[in-house]
């Protein structure tokens, strides 16, 4: 099909590369200042990097983008809020938050 949602389906995973990399680089920083000390793990930097992607790509592309990123690590907290988000009834900032608690990383 056309459109940016199905654009954003198709190139989830350049994306996600562009995405993630600045985004580690942030969260890494907020870890070493120690304003979100769980971000000084690798993995955990991993996981919230993937919560923000996947919650702004189900923002942007719909509830049916989930299942192209069902491969990234720590992103099963978003399903939680995954329709919520798709049909705009909570706030990135609210679902990034719950996300991140049913992960324990807030």
């Amino acid at each position: 099909g056309t459109g940016l949602g199905n654009w954003l389906k198709r190139n989830s995973h350049k994306l996600h590369k562009w995405y993630v990399v600045p985004f580690n680089a942030i969260l890494w920083t907020l870890g070493r200042l120690g304003w979100w000390k769980k971000m000084r793990d690798k993995k955990d930097r991993e996981k919230a990097a993937n919560i923000f992607y996947a919650i702004a790509m189900i923002a942007t592309a719909g509830y049916g983008v989930l299942s192209h990123l069902s491969h990234l690590h720590g992103i099963g907290a978003v399903a939680e809020v995954a329709t919520e988000v798709a049909d705009g009834t909570v706030s990135f900032t609210a679902a990034a938050e719950t996300a991140l608690e049913v992960a324990d990383l807030a």
